[in-house]
């Protein structure tokens, strides 16, 4: 479910906000931050994600995201600290819905 970016929140902040399966779009900086239906947070860059927007609030997400090999850990500063992760989530994000691959 698509989250609302409070004004001037930073992104620990938002990171408190994001449950299971529900992502935020930083308004000033054009990234997307998610939270994977099994917990895992990550971070949606325009260098590594294509995001598309729906009218609806929803998105679609390309390629998959992948949280069984790296999943992202500290706040959106420290956003290239990764540590590896067996268990994670794999899977797509399609029309606002978590696809498992």
């Amino acid at each position: 479910m698509r989250v609302v970016w409070p004004p001037d929140a930073l992104p620990v902040e938002v990171e408190e906000l994001l449950a299971p399966g529900d992502y935020a779009k930083q308004p000033k900086g054009g990234f997307w931050m998610v939270r994977a239906p099994s917990g895992e947070l990550g971070i949606l860059t325009p260098e590594l994600h294509t995001v598309i927007e729906h009218e609806d609030g929803t998105i679609t997400v390309e390629p998959s995201l992948d949280y069984k090999r790296h999943w992202f850990t500290g706040d959106a500063f420290s956003m290239l600290r990764f540590e590896r992760y067996g268990d994670g989530y794999h899977g797509w994000l399609r029309g606002g819905n978590w696809v498992a691959a």
